[in-house]
């Protein structure tokens, strides 16, 4: 929208926030509950895909997503685990 975030913007922000909270609590296990915009930047970021790429992984609601950091770089543990969930109820965003 005019005069809003754009694409970029949020990315970064969205960086600043796991990168905050892996420095607060490094060595432990959080939990972060968001939505399917940050999941996505999250994702590319972990993986080093462009934000002009097109999204070739799935975002499903309430999906468990793991990732990791090894003090060098993110890493996708697991992505997508909807096996606690109803099938119906497990679908992609896009």
């Amino acid at each position: 929208m005019d005069g809003g975030e754009s694409l970029g913007e949020f990315s970064r922000r969205v960086v600043e926030f796991i990168e905050h909270v892996r420095a607060r609590h490094a060595g432990r296990r959080v939990l972060v509950v968001t939505h399917g915009g940050v999941l996505d930047a999250v994702y590319r970021h972990a993986t080093a895909m462009p934000l002009s790429a097109i999204r070739d992984f799935p975002i499903y609601n309430a999906s468990v997503n793991v990732i990791s950091h090894d003090g060098g770089r993110w890493k996708i543990e697991s992505w997508g685990d909807v096996s606690h969930l109803p099938q119906e109820l497990a679908m992609d965003d896009s």
